[in-house]
């Protein structure tokens, strides 16, 4: 990951698939109208922060032994410049 087009790609392809499912009459028809919010809860406290503490170790900016630290809130800001852009 550590290539910036995948991670993008990572982050962005369960939003497109959910957004897939939202327009979808058949998603509708066989799932409750809460999915779309327990999608987006799973995607913002457990995906993301993942995905981003995967992309620090795989560049060495963490060891795995921050990798719990990564979900709390916000303490990623102090690598968004690097993780969303590459600098720093």
């Amino acid at each position: 990951m550590k290539n910036l087009l995948t991670f993008y790609y990572w982050l962005f392809l369960p939003l497109t698939v959910q957004l897939a499912f939202i327009f979808s009459p058949a998603f509708r028809q066989y799932f409750p109208v809460n999915a779309d919010l327990y999608f987006l809860l799973i995607y913002l406290f457990i995906y993301r922060p993942a995905l981003c503490g995967l992309r620090l170790i795989a560049t060495h900016k963490i060891g795995w032994d921050k990798f719990a630290h990564i979900f709390i809130p916000g303490w990623d800001s102090e690598y968004f410049g690097f993780l969303f852009f590459n600098r720093g």
